[in-house]
């Protein structure tokens, strides 16, 4: 094994530092989840949102065609089998 032990020791505790940082950024996000709640809006629409806004507009301009076609394909919505 190679490193000195004061290398691995600054190693470990910077990604000890990051992990601990995630898990307060998560508690937050909670949180802001609980107050979008509370204030009447459909968080599971929310979070789609940003999931959209967090993808290529290429990649997604993309996806949105090649869903929309299959869509088309598969006929009207109240058609389909339960």
């Amino acid at each position: 094994m190679q490193g000195n032990t004061d290398t691995i020791r600054g190693f470990v505790a910077r990604m000890e530092t990051i992990d601990a940082e995630i898990r307060d950024r998560r508690e937050d996000r909670r949180e802001i989840v609980q107050e979008a709640k509370a204030a009447g809006i459909d968080t599971k629409a929310l979070n789609a949102a940003i999931r959209e806004r967090a993808k290529d507009p290429v990649e997604l301009a993309a996806f949105e065609d090649r869903k929309a076609h299959i869509l088309a394909s598969a006929g009207p919505l109240f058609d389909r089998v339960a």
